[in-house]
């Protein structure tokens, strides 16, 4: 079941970025070089893996023994990563910019980045060392983001009458994610449930999907 479990992942992730690609093509999101920079590199990247972890599997080539014996950690390891720029990019980037302070969206993405680059260097060094949940890091990271960051615009913006249903909503469902997420990773630890990457990719994109309707432009204090 692990390379169909991975193939879904993958799919998820690809399917995920895409989708809010094409809702939010117009949105202010866009007109950020750097997250159109690390869009673009993201999928270059999980599309290139994905080619050669299906060329690995049917035979079709023969790769080098350290990056054959490392393909799944790492088509999950930028399937997770497509999943948490989407996150930083619906959710982190339009609260950030409801208080002025790009500095936690442009932060979050680069220590993810740092992730991804930390890890396949792990796991293409160490691969039998690495577990799978090495990789969980990366979603995780903008989902600890979109708890701080949903809390600092809350108090920033609205003092007096908070968006609620919001913040409620972002907040609760990271820290649901976070939970089930650790829930997950303990049951499969002991065996009472088989490790699926892909159950992990739908609870982290769970969060990301408010972020394919809010307005294209972020709210200002001067709106507000």
């Amino acid at each position: 079941y692990q390379i169909t479990d991975t193939y879904l992942v993958s799919a998820l992730s690809i399917s995920c970025v895409c989708l809010f690609i094409s809702v939010k093509f117009n949105a202010s999101w866009w007109r950020e070089k750097y997250l159109q920079g690390l869009v673009a590199a993201w999928l270059i990247l999980e599309l290139t893996v994905l080619v050669m972890f299906s060329l690995e599997n049917t035979r079709t080539i023969r790769l080098p023994w350290v990056l054959a014996r490392s393909m799944h950690k790492l088509l999950v390891a930028m399937s997770l990563w497509g999943i948490a720029t989407t996150q930083v990019t619906a959710i982190v980037y339009v609260f950030a910019g409801a208080v002025g302070q790009d500095v936690w969206w442009i932060c979050t993405a680069t220590l993810e980045c740092v992730e991804v680059v930390l890890i396949v260097v792990f796991i293409l060094v160490r691969e039998d060392s690495i577990p799978i949940e090495v990789a969980y890091l990366i979603p995780l990271t903008s989902q600890v983001a979109t708890i701080s960051v949903t809390a600092h615009a809350s108090c920033r913006i609205f003092p007096n009458k908070a968006p609620w249903h919001m913040v409620i909503h972002s907040m609760g469902t990271s820290m649901a994610v976070i939970t089930a997420s650790a829930t997950v990773i303990a049951l499969s630890a002991t065996g009472k449930l088989p490790n699926l990457v892909s159950l992990h990719g739908i609870l982290f994109i769970i969060n990301s999907i408010v972020g394919y309707r809010p307005p294209s432009h972020p709210p200002t204090l001067e709106k507000l």
